[in-house]
């Protein structure tokens, strides 16, 4: 590999024309050299079905080359992978659940070829053990959301 690239998230909100400034800093991809590329949450760079088709485009254009290589880090590699037309490895590192003290116990060891389960559920169920009265029920009403 001859080039190195690091793209993060963005800041804030971002508009139109941020939005096109992020996809013209990827426009060095279209170049032939072997590049490693390390991508962090692009998914803020607009909603997420159009970030999902953004990535796996990038994705695809990558795997172009076999002299390149992509490591992106995203809460979106479900619709990634719905997205992509070219083979990509998912890991995932995910929250096991709640020690003593309502702290999350993270397993920061890739799960290889799998996709993680996210922390939201687990943070509310933190809220909702942390809370009493009305607002253990508004978190109550959330958590019953992510049953199936």
């Amino acid at each position: 590999m001859e080039e190195f690239y690091y793209f993060g998230k963005s800041k804030g909100t971002l508009d139109a024309g941020a939005f096109e400034t992020t996809l013209k800093q990827f426009s060095v991809l279209s170049e032939t050299s072997g590049k490693l590329v390390l991508a962090d949450e692009l998914e803020s760079i607009t909603e997420p079905g159009a970030s999902a088709r953004i990535i796996a485009g990038i994705l695809e254009y990558l795997a172009r080359n076999e002299e390149s290589l992509g490591i992106f880090v995203s809460h979106l590699s479900e619709l990634i992978l719905e997205n992509t037309g070219t083979e990509i490895r998912v890991d995932g590192i995910e929250a096991e659940g709640l020690d003593s003290s309502l702290e999350l116990i993270v397993n920061r060891n890739p799960v290889y070829n799998r996709v993680a389960r996210s922390t939201p559920e687990l943070i509310v169920e933190r809220l909702l053990r942390k809370t009493t009265g009305k607002e253990q029920e508004f978190y109550a009403h959330l958590k019953d959301k992510f049953k199936n």
